[in-house]
């Protein structure tokens, strides 16, 4: 089977404490289907991402296959974002503690969640780590809204070397939600990628969001393209 069927990903292998690995086949065919349990199993990884299409072929396999439904991914782009008035600040090194305090409640919708093999307390753990290094340059800025006191929301805002932006976390805490501060917090992102010469920004959201999808729709986001996550466990299936 060739390398690049199945690539193991190390940061989500050392979270989680089980070996776990993308599937990064163009297609999926019974025939790679079969090739990457085979090598998950060789490679005793525990658990297969694997992202296809809405195709019916493609879906049909991966349930035949013993593939568990995990999330429906929504891509949703904008073109040119313009100047906006932005409500929020720069986070900082003693906002950390309230961020991560934030992140345990606020991506439930998050495919983890919805897959029994993955206890919810490590889920809340797994992204009040990815917040906490996204402070610490895993995101190109934190934005947090409101402009002064303690945070109620954050947004991790990325810039690729193509210049295009993309925001990945972003929440408002519980007792914050409803306030209007989501979308302070796309309006600052929004006026960052505007800042820095972004042509597009995209957004990847949960299917079952659909109170976070329109709030981007909202915000001038069209859905570009959707997929359906499937997370496969070699030892589920037969």
């Amino acid at each position: 089977m060739p390398n690049e069927l199945c690539k193991l990903l190390p940061w989500d292998t050392e979270f989680f404490g089980r070996r776990i690995a993308r599937y990064c086949g163009e297609a999926l065919t019974e025939q790679s289907a079969a090739a990457a349990l085979a090598w998950c199993r060789r490679e005793k990884v525990e658990c297969l991402y694997v992202l296809v299409g809405g195709d019916a072929t493609e879906l049909a396999i991966a349930r035949r296959f013993g593939f568990v439904k995990a999330d429906t991914r929504v891509t949703l782009l904008l073109d040119n974002p313009a100047a906006a008035v932005a409500h929020v600040r720069g986070a900082e090194a003693a906002d950390v503690p309230v961020l991560r305090s934030i992140a345990r409640s606020g991506h439930h919708d998050g495919r983890f969640y919805h897959d029994p093999h993955f206890p919810a307390s490590i889920c809340d753990a797994f992204y009040e780590t990815w917040i906490e290094r996204s402070c610490g340059g895993w995101a190109d800025r934190v934005l947090v809204t409101p402009e002064s006191g303690s945070p109620a929301g954050y947004v991790t805002c990325h810039v690729a070397p193509d210049g295009d932006g993309s925001i990945g976390l972003i929440a408002v805490g519980e007792d914050h939600r409803r306030n209007g501060y989501g979308g302070a917090l796309i309006g600052g992102a929004l006026a960052y990628f505007h800042e820095r010469g972004a042509r597009k920004v995209r957004v990847v959201t949960q299917g079952r969001n659909e109170q976070g999808k329109r709030l981007y729709e909202r915000h001038g986001f069209q859905v570009e393209s959707t997929g359906i996550y499937f997370h496969a466990w070699p030892e589920d299936v037969q």
